[in-house]
């Protein structure tokens, strides 16, 4: 009966997806030169179930979803930090501060729409701007071993009952999706007519299945959604002619010591997870080619973080270090790196930051590596190299979760 649920679910998920496709179809070429850099930075390190030691789920449930997290806030600054020294324009770091300052879902899915919204006030002031976006997240996330589905935890989130096939349907509900993200800034522009992608996430369309008044709700959603889509696109929302894509980068630091992620290491939940994961993977997959998303590990791994050979006293993730040292490694070139360059010395094995950055070895996870990217995208430069480093800033934003979202009876 859940199968048949889960089914439905995805149905409904799926239907709705391939309505609004078009939109990447019908797009215009990115500008490829003068990059304006733009970013986002998330350290998310206080989780309501570690604070409270909730353990009313059994094991090995606690053991796949309990733990501590070494260096989010810390990998996130220096992430903010080093793009800023590297010329970008503007950003914001949005970090937990602690068991009354988590963070969020909506933290999360609003700082992604704010960024987009001063985007649109910065280029209505300067018309010859060309944005571009990295996304830095490092904090919980579940996922499965057997597809590149990643699903990142909010601080807030807290868990009872035992792991069931209702209890992960809900969960996955819950969380915010590596495809959120790329979906957000894949539908992206910069251009009004197109502002009702701004706050469209896959996740919140995908119903609860085991209550159905939530399940009408997210079907209300989606008409409204599939109305207001249809008027824009009347309009010319998706014209070829101008109104081009954002080009930017995803940076998802899944690393958590040797705690366990990999929800299919429950077998009662193993089937269910990789066919929700490959079945929504497959819709969404295309989203690959429109930019670069890189892992520290397959969703579903970990990995340790590592000492920050700049402060010793702080773990940063693999990700930010190999990041932030990439960053350094280009000041001493003259021409801005585009994301094919970042593609091709992010995916070397073993890659030219390893030795500056003591990861001997260590590659970057890619959901599409050697990747499909779009010719006109890879040739987009990306980093501005101080470009715009007199007009740098960002702004600092702390969590707003202070009571718990339970799940998932």
């Amino acid at each position: 009966m859940q199968t048949d649920r889960l089914k439905l679910a995805v149905a409904i998920l799926l239907w709705f997806a391939a309505s609004v496709a078009p939109a990447l179809a019908q797009r215009p070429s990115p500008q490829v030169e003068d990059p304006d850099l733009y970013f986002l930075a998330i350290g998310s390190e206080h989780y309501r179930y570690v604070i409270e030691n909730v353990t009313r789920l059994p094991a090995p449930d606690q053991q796949a979803l309990l733990a501590s997290i070494e260096g989010p806030r810390h990998s996130a600054s220096r992430v903010a930090d080093a793009l800023i020294q590297s010329g970008a324009r503007d950003g914001i770091l949005l970090l937990s501060e602690g068991p009354d300052q988590m963070v969020t879902r909506d933290d999360v899915y609003l700082a992604i729409t704010d960024l987009k919204r001063m985007i649109r006030e910065d280029l209505r002031a300067e018309p010859d701007l060309n944005p571009r976006i990295v996304f830095y997240f490092m904090g919980h996330g579940i996922g499965d071993t057997a597809s590149r589905s990643l699903y990142m935890l909010p601080g807030n989130l807290t868990f009872n009952g035992a792991a069931s096939q209702t209890f992960t349907i809900r969960l996955i509900k819950r969380s915010m999706w590596a495809w959120d993200v790329l979906s957000a800034f894949v539908y992206f522009r910069s251009d009004d007519s197109m502002r009702h992608f701004d706050d469209f996430y896959p996740s919140q369309l995908m119903p609860d299945i085991t209550d159905p008044a939530d399940a009408f709700a997210v079907l209300r959603r989606q008409n409204e959604f599939q109305a207001i889509d249809a008027s824009r696109r009347a309009q010319g929302a998706y014209r070829e002619d101008g109104n081009p894509p954002v080009p930017f980068l995803v940076l998802l630091d899944n690393c958590y010591g040797d705690v366990a992620q990999d929800l299919t290491d429950i077998p009662q939940l193993s089937g269910l997870v990789g066919m929700f994961s490959l079945m929504v993977d497959m819709n969404f997959g295309d989203l690959l080619d429109e930019a670069l998303a890189y892992y520290a590990t397959a969703p579903g791994n970990s990995i340790r973080p590592v000492a920050d050979p700049d402060d010793r006293t702080q773990n940063i993730g693999p990700l930010a270090l190999h990041f932030v040292t990439y960053l350094a490694s280009l000041k001493a070139v003259e021409a801005a790196p585009t994301l094919g360059d970042i593609r091709d010395a992010f995916e070397k094995s073993p890659s030219p930051v390893n030795d500056l950055a003591a990861i001997e070895g260590w590659v970057p996870y890619s959901p599409a590596a050697g990747s499909a990217l779009a010719p006109d995208t890879a040739i987009a430069e990306m980093i501005p190299m101080g470009g715009s480093a007199a007009l740098a800033q960002y702004e600092t934003r702390a969590g707003t979760g202070s009571s718990e979202v339970t799940c998932c009876r």
